[in-house]
């Protein structure tokens, strides 16, 4: 059996709808984004560092082991651009 890649959920992968799903299902977090990427000049990257920056992951992900090389993968699968315009979107 074999891993492929394919859309999820209407979002261009899983990693991309769980990043957008925690984002947008805490009501104070949800706010906090909308804020942020309105005054962003860059929308993809300020949102990928606001990720890791509440969650501490650049600590995670520069440790070591299965588990920051999962969570690498992961977010390096995240359609950045595609979460930023969904927030756009819902302005």
């Amino acid at each position: 059996m074999s891993y492929t890649d394919s859309t999820y959920n209407g979002w261009t992968n899983k990693p991309t709808w769980l990043v957008h799903l925690w984002l947008s299902n805490d009501y104070g977090l949800y706010h906090t984004t909308r804020e942020m990427l309105a005054d962003a000049h860059d929308p993809e990257r300020a949102l990928r560092d606001f990720v890791e920056e509440i969650h501490d992951l650049e600590t995670l992900v520069a440790d070591s082991g299965m588990i920051s090389d999962l969570l690498g993968w992961a977010l390096a699968m995240v359609n950045w651009r595609e979460v930023a315009n969904a927030f756009a979107e819902e302005e």
